[in-house]
């Protein structure tokens, strides 16, 4: 079987399982060609890649990297790639991403359209259950988490294809490589459930078996015993209120001129990850004032504590980290004050100021930024030269 992987390209020099590519294309000057451009180290596409090839080691992999870390992506950039893919002739075409901008439902309909019914298109739901194409698409199997609506189901579309949403296991593996996190993530979950119907060879007779399929993605669900599967972290809801008020959650906002860029949610995330921490963000700020919102960087126009609960409930997280220019709202347990030459780290709860912190033009400030916050909880400081080796 033959699978595309529409993403931000995959990196085989980091990539577990991934050892080989079928293509390895990108979007560049408004057409799909060989790939030039660098893909990260365990990227989104390597991650979502790995996914898969652990539950389907016999399939052949496909990457079009159409998402740039710099820039996110755009529904042209997805349109094309879609089809791409299907003029190359694969049996599917996977994308954990998507746009919640109406306006871009337009060119991705469009893009799908054209796609044989032969081909199997999937995609990841968006994370907050809004609507998203090319998910919501009737033509599209559309996955979501367990996490979100705490029960397995399959309920099919008017074109045949299927919503559904499941808790697959990620290999342990996996998980120690990329994070505990990932399992919980619409993302890769999606990679998991295509996995998994690869498998089962169930893309191409699924219709009239929504049973079937049911019972198949049930039996991968309770998988307890395998060395590859981990346990599921939720076990009742009173363990989540418990869990939810015990995750700190950091505000950071910037102040005297200090830009804000994609970058620094990852660089962030590294230095927690790096660490054995796992920790999430939430933003509500453009990466510049010239790039609109793309498809595949969603931020919230205004984060309300509601969206800290919920974002808390699904990850049960070590660490929140909201990225805003607002003050911060009552759900928040600190604040870094992020400059051009300095941070400051502050209680919100005791009102006190904990630490400062002078920083140097260019620096990655999330080294000395993560290490006032891990200071902050737990009084630890980390080198930083022992993270950049990690």
């Amino acid at each position: 079987m033959k699978i595309a992987v529409i993403d931000d390209g995959i990196c085989l020099n980091t990539a577990f399982y991934v050892k080989r590519l079928l293509f390895d294309m990108e979007y560049m000057d408004e057409k799909i060609q060989k790939r030039i451009s660098p893909t990260l180290p365990d990227s989104h596409g390597t991650i979502v890649g790995d996914i898969i090839q652990s539950y389907e080691e016999t399939v052949c992999i496909g990457s079009v990297k159409t998402v740039w870390h710099e820039t996110g992506g755009s529904p042209q950039a997805l349109a094309a790639a879609i089809m791409w893919c299907a003029d190359y002739g694969v049996d599917v075409i996977h994308m954990s991403l998507g746009t919640m901008e109406w306006q871009d439902f337009i060119v991705i309909d469009h893009a799908v359209r054209t796609v044989s019914p032969q081909i199997s298109l999937i995609a990841a739901g968006e994370n907050f259950g809004q609507f998203s194409a090319p998910a919501s698409l009737p033509s599209v199997w559309s996955v979501s988490s367990f996490r979100l609506k705490k029960r397995l189901h399959v309920m099919k579309k008017e074109s045949g294809a299927y919503d559904i949403c499941a808790d697959l296991k990620i290999p342990n593996k996996l998980r120690r490589k990329y994070g505990l996190h990932m399992g919980w993530s619409n993302s890769y979950q999606a990679a998991a459930v295509t996995g998994c119907l690869a498998r089962e060879n169930l893309f191409s007779v699924a219709s009239d078996n929504t049973k079937r399929l049911q019972s198949v993605l049930k039996q991968y669900t309770e998988k307890r015993n395998a060395d590859d599967i981990f346990p599921r972290r939720i076990s009742s809801c009173e363990e989540d209120e418990k869990e939810i008020f015990q995750i700190p959650v950091v505000w950071v906002r910037y102040e005297n001129g200090r830009k804000y860029v994609s970058r620094d949610v990852v660089s962030f995330l590294n230095f927690f990850h790096n660490l054995g921490y796992y920790a999430v963000s939430l933003q509500d700020i453009q990466p510049d004032d010239s790039v609109r919102r793309s498809f595949f960087e969603n931020y919230c126009i205004k984060i309300r504590k509601e969206d800290i609960e919920k974002l808390l409930t699904c990850y049960l997280c070590d660490i929140l980290i909201v990225f805003s220019e607002k003050e911060p709202l009552d759900g928040a347990d600190s604040l870094l004050a992020a400059s051009e030459q300095r941070l400051e780290f502050y209680d919100l709860q005791e009102k006190t100021l904990l630490s400062v912190q002078q920083i140097r033009p260019n620096e990655n400030w999330a080294y000395p930024a993560g290490n006032m916050i891990l200071a902050g909880y737990l009084g630890e400081i980390h080198k930083q030269g022992e993270e950049s080796s990690t």
